[in-house]
């Protein structure tokens, strides 16, 4: 009489799991970008990284990237999105196709590399920057392709596919 109560135990037990994972399995499914609104090309720059190479659009084409603009005259007020920048560095240390690009107008290379290490950025995290006028373009042309403000766009994380198309 105990063993049978084990099995309609075990059988209730493996039935309930499998109901549980079919049902789960059914309602998550991973999203193509085919999926997400494109919302125009990523603008057109050239800045340079935190080792002083220069970057443009075309070298991120194949790579999906996550953009957002720091304001170099007030850091200690990023830290909230750099902290979760940083989070998102190492919670994707390993995929290869990701970049973490942040872009700041006026920063000094030496900045960028203290920034960097403040918040343990690895390889695939950018810390782009040129001076005030082509900085304030990109970021103004990106609002306007977001229909945002300026400073709404200072505080906003951008979404860039492998074409360099920005999504939502």
């Amino acid at each position: 009489q105990v063993k049978g109560k084990h099995l309609v135990i075990g059988v209730l037990l493996a039935a309930t799991l499998s109901v549980f994972f079919v049902f789960r399995a059914g309602r998550v499914k991973p999203m193509s970008s085919k999926e997400l609104s494109k919302l125009g090309e990523f603008p057109a720059f050239s800045m340079t990284d935190q080792s002083g190479r220069e970057v443009t659009p075309n070298d991120l084409i194949g790579k999906i990237w996550i953009a957002d603009f720091l304001d170099a005259s007030a850091l200690n007020s990023e830290a909230p999105r750099s902290s979760r920048f940083a989070e998102l560095d190492r919670n994707f240390a390993k995929a290869g196709d990701l970049r973490l690009i942040s872009f700041s107008e006026g920063m000094e290379l030496s900045q960028r590399q203290m920034y960097a290490r403040r918040y343990e950025a690895g390889p695939q995290w950018l810390f782009l920057s040129a001076d005030a006028s082509a900085t304030t373009n990109l970021r103004d042309a990106l609002a306007s392709r977001l229909k945002l403000t300026s400073s709404v766009m200072m505080t906003s994380f951008v979404l860039v596919d492998r074409n360099g198309a920005i999504r939502r």
